[in-house]
């Protein structure tokens, strides 16, 4: 560049107008800006409560689908397939049980190639069933769905029995020399469920790695001035928060048709925590803005009938959780004592107006908020009803009984993580480019991957509870 020397100085004094005029080439003041050297998230780091890994054990595998088996109830009740009439006292009946109520086992299991079902039903010779009015018959035989009854006292009668009533076989009567009885054994179900994998990437290109920002607190550490710093953590931040949310709403991927179009064939999802608790646990469901001590009082008629934990912790969106807090303060009968509020004299008083652990029918809730369940990007979008969602989940792990004796505690909750080479829990990430610490091209950009292979796993869904909004 040459010297310009028309004009090289100016008669003018220094005020504003005359060192703004002063600009650059590049459009810029020759003033220091005074930008902070911190760059403000208002939003806090964007990240999640980290539930999924703070209420689940982390478990690896080493295959793609993992399975559990659960057993069903040593006993059974009797429903019948069509109303029927009271017998006379004293006088045997006969009863058809319900197709629901049958057991069909496949002749074709293990080696064997026989065809058909062997079929059995609950109800056995010499069974003592009780029906709803208490009144007891001895059965005396049975064939196939079809059963005789007598009641065990001359002047009872076996009552009309509606469809909708429960008969119970309460235990058994035998006489003197007795055979052996038909045997009886317990059902079991399968649990099936697969891991998925999540993934995320971010490119630099080569100049811009070294190029500065004014921040200084950029990057997982918050000591980098480099904004391809912050962009990597906000990958990572992002495939966490996915990650979550996909353990709590996620489902399989069942559909044919999606499976079937090109490069979607392997795509595998993992049912999620809130899915298994609907399709198999108890749900109570409750209209907004009239959440009452009733839905308290019916789900924890369901956990008494499921065998349910006495102690849970019960994850609530923030509209629930006001709302339940609502509930406590106005219900009559607590305002007029049934709550104590604790205080201590000092010069600055404060109100709490929310409740932690509410009790109820002997059974504990201890409530937590969920923060995911109002986040705007997320599951509190608008429209979505998750911030007035409570999930009861147990705070015990469920007994198992051991062969030989003794038992084993086995965790409520598991999140399965797939046991690859430089995995960290399921978690990999790793580098490709020019640029990389192992050049792996002759581009000139650094390219950060990263993947997470994870499943969810639930056991003994019997014992959770879920208030939906209707």
């Amino acid at each position: 560049m040459g010297f310009n020397t028309t004009p090289a100085t100016t008669a003018n004094y220094t005020n504003n107008t005359y060192v703004d005029s002063l600009a650059l080439t590049y459009d810029q003041s020759i003033r220091k800006p005074n930008i902070d050297p911190t760059l403000v998230n208002p939003f806090g780091n964007q990240m999640i409560s980290g539930f999924c890994e703070m209420t689940m054990a982390m478990n690896g595998i080493k295959n793609n689908e993992y399975i559990h088996v659960e057993s069903d109830y040593i006993k059974e009740v009797v429903k019948l397939a069509g109303a029927e009439s009271a017998g006379s006292a004293g006088a045997s009946v006969t009863h058809t049980i319900a197709t629901a109520y049958k057991w069909d086992a496949a002749n074709n299991g293990g080696a064997y190639v026989q065809t058909g079902n062997t079929t059995t039903y609950p109800v056995r010779v010499n069974d003592v069933l009780m029906f709803p009015n208490r009144v007891k018959g001895l059965v005396t035989g049975v064939s196939g769905a079809d059963y005789d009854v007598i009641p065990l006292n001359p002047t009872d009668a076996i009552p009309a029995v509606a469809t909708t009533d429960t008969i119970i076989i309460a235990y058994n009567l035998m006489g003197e020399a007795s055979s052996q009885r038909t045997s009886s054994s317990k059902t079991v179900f399968e649990y099936k469920n697969t891991i998925q994998t999540l993934r995320n990437d971010h490119k630099v290109t080569d100049r811009e790695t070294a190029t500065e920002t004014w921040f200084e607190n950029l990057g997982k550490d918050g000591n980098s001035s480099g904004w391809y710093n912050e962009a990597v953590y906000d990958a990572y931040k992002v495939l966490m928060v996915e990650l979550e949310q996909s353990m709590l709403i996620g489902d399989q991927v069942t559909n044919t048709t999606l499976a079937d179009t090109s490069g979607f064939g392997t795509v595998l999802g993992s049912q999620g925590l809130i899915p298994w608790m609907e399709a198999y646990g108890n749900v109570e469901t409750y209209n907004v803005g009239s959440f009452a001590l009733d839905d308290f009082d019916s789900l924890a008629a369901k956990l008494v009938k499921y065998e349910g934990s006495r102690k849970n912790t019960m994850w609530v969106g923030h509209t629930l959780s006001v709302e339940i807090d609502n509930l406590m303060r106005a219900t009559t009968g607590l305002t007029a004592g049934g709550i104590s509020y604790n205080g201590t004299p000092s010069d600055s008083r404060s109100v709490a107006f929310g409740f932690g652990e509410i009790t109820y029918g002997g059974f504990a809730f201890d409530k937590k908020h969920l923060s995911i369940f109002d986040k705007p990007w997320g599951l509190g979008a608008e429209g979505q009803k998750f911030t007035n969602m409570g999930l009861v989940i147990p705070s015990d792990n469920v007994i198992v009984p051991q062969f030989g004796g003794g038992t084993s505690s086995v965790p409520s909750l598991r999140l399965n993580y797939l046991e690859t080479k430089g995995s960290n829990m399921g978690f990999r990430q790793w580098e490709t480019g020019g640029l990389a610490q192992i050049p792996t091209s002759d581009v000139a950009e650094l390219n950060v991957h990263m993947t997470c292979d994870r499943g969810f796993e639930g056991f003994a869904a019997n014992r959770y509870g879920i208030f939906k909004a209707n």
